[in-house]
């Protein structure tokens, strides 16, 4: 065999084998990393520790000055009424009185337009209580009829409950939603006769705090229940891992 012969045969094996690397680099070059993406989720009940109620005296007059002196007359039947259910000077904030005028209109149609009408003043004041003890909020406000009874007006209201830890909870139920998640994502993972490599990323879903038995639903933007003093809170933490 001739020097010729080898030589184009030496050329023809080494474009065979550059071919075939090449080639082969083409088909990985576009395959992923291997993952598995889970949703991991955690759950609490809570009960709140921080109660806001705010009662609100009305009044209807024709005679401002002399209605903003009545008010304190009835400010102090409803703070008597808050201190026989428990309620003490530090836990009650006094707001501002306050008064707008009551108009009445209506069309009439001799003149063909609409007629407006003053009808006096309305004097307002709020107090606001705020107190850790929830139950005795809670009892309290449902007393408030008490005060409907010796002549009050007052404006429908209902307390406010909240959970001044809720920081370090959702702190722990992050990381209770991420264990979750590992854990469904390895039992996953040993049935398909494979294993966790690392986490490639993980994103937190809404925090939803929902009454424990109530009938709420959750919502895109996160549910934030504040009429229970019973609460149930979920978070869902969603995260990538790479296979080996």
């Amino acid at each position: 065999m001739n020097r010729s012969l080898i030589g184009t045969i030496i050329i023809a094996v080494s474009l065979i084998i550059c071919v075939m690397i090449g080639s082969n680099a083409i088909i990985h070059r576009n395959d992923g990393l291997k993952t598995i993406a889970v949703k991991g989720q955690a759950s609490r009940t809570f009960k709140s520790d921080l109660a806001v109620f705010t009662l609100t005296l009305t009044n209807d007059t024709k005679n401002v000055a002399e209605d903003v002196t009545a008010m304190q007359g009835r400010m102090k039947q409803a703070t008597d009424f808050l201190k026989r259910h428990g309620i003490t000077e530090d836990e009650i904030e006094y707001g501002a009185v306050t008064y707008n005028d009551i108009i009445d209109g209506y069309y009439d149609k001799n003149a063909e337009r609409y007629i407006e009408e003053h009808k006096g003043y309305r004097v307002t004041q709020s107090v606001t209580i705020t107190s850790r003890d929830v139950d005795k909020v809670d009892a309290m406000s449902k007393s408030v009829g008490e005060l409907l009874e010796v002549g009050l007006q007052i404006q429908n209201s209902t307390p406010d409950y909240y959970y001044t830890g809720l920081t370090e909870l959702k702190h722990e139920m992050l990381a209770d939603a991420a264990a979750d998640a590992r854990q469904r994502a390895e039992q996953i993972a040993g049935e398909s006769m494979g294993k966790l490599s690392g986490l490639k990323n993980a994103s937190m879903g809404v925090f939803q705090i929902l009454g424990k038995y109530s009938n709420e639903e959750y919502s895109w933007g996160g549910t934030f229940n504040t009429g229970s003093i019973e609460k149930t809170a979920t978070i869902t933490v969603t995260s990538t891992f790479l296979l080996k």
